[in-house]
């Protein structure tokens, strides 16, 4: 099993990260306080409202999920989430509105409607930044950022799981897969994994290779099969990477890094593709659904060659 998974957080005291910070969530939700949360993407937003909800012993019952993917219009607002609301409860509830700056403003504005009205509930916004919430919203919450843990704690946290799986491995792995990912926990935790060898052991030759290695061959595939038109081909293999363990801006992120050193392509087309990459990871970054956006990409970026083949 992926020790991402085994090793996911369940209370807070497995968090790695500000636990102040986290604390003072847990004390505004059982205040039936109101809170705009916000902070990096991946950092574990989610996560943290989830090891707070089983430390709180919240039923799924009792709280009200609005995600990105979902229907999140004024109707939705005014009927599916104003229901859960009336329903008579004596047990606490919660409503959890992840990337609210993607709702639409009438939607928001009936969200402000129910936070006046029902003050015995707590609402939580998550999102990566808060410059598209409107006033009126911000005005009725507390403004929490959960920041990156520091090199340090993560080294302290990677160490002891490798610990409990008896991994024998060098302490100068750490800066090098820090550097790599920051303060991404599970993306370390995949390569650390991945460059286990027979013996149980973890070295720095493994890890550079796992770092270098997987992904230069995915990403020259995907590359290879856009240029090719080959839309199917390439959109197999990005679901072939988020199978092993990482996500949309993981593959965004390397895209951009092999574009920067590729010859095979021409200036102008380079150019094009590192324009259409970079509005993907914005979008992606502003909480919209990944996946379609990786499929819009892959569409546009084999759209260039098509066009391009057409003008010859």
């Amino acid at each position: 099993m992926k020790w991402s998974e085994t090793y996911k957080p369940s209370v807070i005291s497995e968090i790695c990260g500000d636990k102040h910070m986290i604390s003072l969530i847990k004390s505004y939700i059982v205040n039936n306080n109101n809170i705009i949360l916000y902070g990096s993407s991946g950092i574990g937003k989610s996560l943290v409202i989830n090891c707070i909800v089983q430390e709180l012993e919240i039923q799924p019952k009792h709280i009200y999920t609005l995600n990105a993917c979902g229907d999140r219009s004024v109707k939705t607002i005014r009927t599916s989430l104003l229901s859960f609301l009336k329903h008579a409860s004596s047990f606490k509830k919660l409503v959890l509105i992840n990337d609210v700056v993607n709702m639409p403003v009438g939607a928001q504005h009936s969200l402000c409607s129910l936070m006046d009205k029902y003050k015995d509930v707590a609402f939580v916004c998550c999102t990566n930044n808060h410059a598209n919430i409107i006033e009126s919203i911000q005005s009725r919450c507390l403004f929490l950022e959960l920041r990156n843990p520091e090199q340090n704690e993560i080294t302290e946290y990677l160490t002891t799981i490798l610990d409990k799986e008896e991994v024998v491995y060098h302490e100068d792995i750490f800066p090098i897969i820090y550097q790599y990912f920051k303060s991404d926990i599970r993306k370390q935790l995949v390569v650390l994994q991945s460059s286990l060898n027979e013996r149980n052991e973890i070295n720095t030759s493994t890890v550079k290779d796992i770092i270098t290695s997987p992904f230069e061959q995915h990403v020259k595939t995907i590359l290879y099969s856009i240029r090719n038109d080959e839309y199917r081909t390439a959109s197999m293999e990005f679901n072939t990477m988020f199978q092993n363990g990482y996500n949309h801006s993981d593959v965004i992120n390397y895209l951009f890094m092999h574009l920067v050193y590729d010859t095979q392509l021409s200036e102008e087309i380079r150019l094009k593709y590192m324009d259409i990459i970079g509005q993907t990871k914005i979008s992606i970054n502003r909480g919209l659904f990944s996946s379609i956006q990786v499929d819009k990409m892959i569409v546009l970026l084999c759209k260039l060659h098509s066009n391009d083949e057409q003008k010859n």
